[in-house]
């Protein structure tokens, strides 16, 4: 419906409207959702749009709020161009859709000798809400949902498994290369004993022939007899895990005799050197070597 004007005693042709352009869409609308009417009129002067007779911004009329109001005029010849623009928000609350309207305005028109008004007709829409009326309790309207897709763990377990037996091995590879705890299985053997014994003595002179001794009472008691120079390759075909170590074995039994016979001194680092040695003869005795 045309914006029309109306007179109490003539015809409205000091006025005329020029646009009138309403929402462009008139369905779906909802709760706090915006609303613009624009309207062009061209008035024929001495009459005029006066802002006082406009609606008062923040009116609330059956749930419908005018958020702003616009006003802008341009002079021509013998009349003056409004533009008008009205903005509403919806705030009414319905449960069900409804049929609402952006209501009728009446702006007063002053200055000239007749008293003129300027009609803006209502503009109906169709109101959504955002919940339906009939919802009820939530828990009578819940539906099943898809459980997840289970992801399959098992690879994953045999992983972790295989890391940690990885470990575990090589934790226990460090205990048997590095421990002296003879309580631990394979940790008494005759070398191991030698070198914990070895490792306690002062790095002295005075203490070289015991460390001889210690590694020497080794030799014995693995080979099963006692074991001199003139054994070394015997003892290394007896016992193979040491063959590796043919060489330095011959060369402490010859450092042993310059040293018990003989009577020479050794150096400052020559109880360092066996216990190195009787390392050593240690992890060929653990198979490690």
């Amino acid at each position: 419906m045309p914006a029309v004007a109306s007179t109490e005693h003539a015809a409205d042709a000091e006025i005329r409207v020029l646009e009138l352009h309403n929402p462009k869409r008139s369905t779906g609308i909802q709760i706090g959702d915006y609303l613009e009417r624009r309207l062009q009129v061209e008035i024929a002067q001495p009459y005029q749009l006066a802002i006082s007779a406009l609606p008062l911004k923040g009116t609330n009329r059956h749930g419908i709020e005018l958020a702003d109001v616009r006003l802008e005029k341009t002079s021509v010849s013998a009349s003056t161009i409004y533009t008008l623009l009205l903005r509403y928000q919806v705030f009414a609350a319905s449960t069900s859709p409804a049929i609402l309207q952006l209501p009728a305005e009446r702006i007063a028109l002053n200055g000239g000798p007749r008293a003129l008004v300027l009609e803006v007709p209502a503009w109906h829409f169709w109101f959504s809400p955002l919940a339906a009326g009939t919802v009820g309790l939530a828990k009578t309207n819940l539906q099943p949902q898809v459980p997840p897709a289970l992801i399959s763990l098992s690879k994953h377990y045999q992983r972790l498994a295989l890391g940690l037996l990885c470990l575990l091995a090589g934790l226990t590879g460090l205990v048997y290369v590095h421990a002296d705890r003879r309580w631990l299985p394979f940790m008494g053997g005759a070398f191991a004993q030698a070198y914990r014994h070895i490792r306690r003595l002062p790095p002295t002179q005075q203490h070289e022939a015991q460390a001889l001794l210690h590694l020497h009472q080794a030799f014995d008691r693995v080979h099963g007899v006692s074991l001199f120079a003139a054994g070394v390759d015997d003892f290394v075909a007896a016992h193979p895990q040491f063959l590796s170590l043919r060489e330095d074995i011959a060369a402490f039994y010859a450092q042993s005799s310059q040293r018990l016979f003989t009577g020479q001194a050794g150096d400052a680092h020559f109880i360092d050197g066996l216990l190195t040695l009787a390392r050593r003869l240690r992890h060929c005795e653990r198979r490690l070597a």
